[in-house]
Parts: structure tokens; C-alpha cells; sequence
């Protein structure tokens, strides 16, 4: 059936052919956003500076816990000396401690020990890998910078689809 001088399937095919365009279009907007997102995302090296900065602050928390040594001191005090010292008005609390009180024994809680040594070195060591890791890794900028510009993706997909019905 002809109308206007158009058989009807040829204005189904017309339609469709646009809106195949559109999606196209749609499509590759949303692909040119994308990878722009994606281009950004990877120029500023977001994971691998995470990695880097969780690993400083992991080599941080070990160095403070390997250093950290607490050492608890028993001391064993008389008390009959205490009374008589504390009777005195020109000593102070400390004095008296000082005066009445004597170490017994020092006891190291955490003190490393040879495994303790061997763990903080071999993490402390791995800091030339990671920092390697961080330099290697990312976009090598022989070719430079692309730019995903939703314009030229427009004219693009045009001359496409103009070449497309030519052919055909």
C-alpha cells in the first residue's frame, strides 16, 4: 500500500532507522562519558595512591608498635618508713617514694623478640616493591591526553550512518 508516494514498510524502516539513531547517539554519550570518567580516574592514579597511603599508614602502626616498649616495675615500699618520712613537713610525696620504696624487679611486656624483628623487616622492606608498584603502574604518556568529546562522537556517528546509506 502506497501513501504519499512512500510504500508504508519503507516509513517503518524510516522509523526505525531514527530511533536506531538516536540510541546510537544516546549510546555513545553515555560511552564518551564513560571513558572520560574512566581517563580521569586512571590520570589521577585514585587506586594506587590508595594503596600507597594505606601501606605509609600500616608502616606507620608498625614502627610505633615495634618501638613501644612498655616496662611495669614492681616495687616493694616500707611502710613504717613512710609514716615516719611523711611526719616531716619538708619532704614531698615523691621524696618520700623515692626515700621509702625500692625496686624489686622490671618486667618488658612487649619487648620484640626475633619473630617481632623478622615481621617489621620484612614489611618494612617491602616498601621498595610498593613504591615500584606505584611507579610502573598507570598510563604511560607516550600518545598524550585523549580528549572524549560528545560532538565529534556526534558528527562521527553521522558520517557513519551517512556512509551506511550510500552503501546501501
Amino acid at each position: 500500500m502506497y501513501v504519499g508516494g512512500k510504500d508504508m514498510q519503507d516509513q517503518d524502516t524510516d522509523e526505525v532507522r531514527a530511533c536506531d539513531r538516536k540510541f546510537e547517539r544516546r549510546v555513545n554519550k553515555f560511552r564518551a562519558i564513560h571513558m572520560t570518567l574512566a581517563e580521569a580516574f586512571d590520570v589521577w592514579r585514585i587506586v594506587p595512591r590508595m594503596f600507597l597511603a594505606l601501606y605509609g599508614a600500616m608502616l606507620w602502626w608498625l614502627v610505633k608498635w615495634f618501638t613501644t616498649t612498655r616496662t611495669i616495675e614492681k616495687t616493694q615500699c616500707d611502710s613504717e618508713l613512710i609514716k615516719l618520712l611523711a611526719q616531716q613537713d619538708h619532704l614531698t610525696l615523691l621524696e618520700i617514694k623515692s626515700l621509702a620504696c625500692t625496686v624489686i624487679d622490671v618486667i618488658n611486656v612487649t619487648a620484640p623478640d626475633t619473630a617481632h624483628t623478622v615481621f617489621a623487616t620484612t614489611v618494612a622492606g617491602l616498601a621498595t616493591g610498593v613504591f615500584a608498584f606505584y611507579s610502573n603502574t598507570g598510563r604511560q604518556w607516550t600518545k598524550g591526553f585523549v580528549v572524549w568529546k560528545l560532538k565529534n562522537v556526534d558528527k562521527q556517528l553521522e558520517e557513519a550512518l551517512a556512509d551506511e546509506e550510500k552503501g546501501e
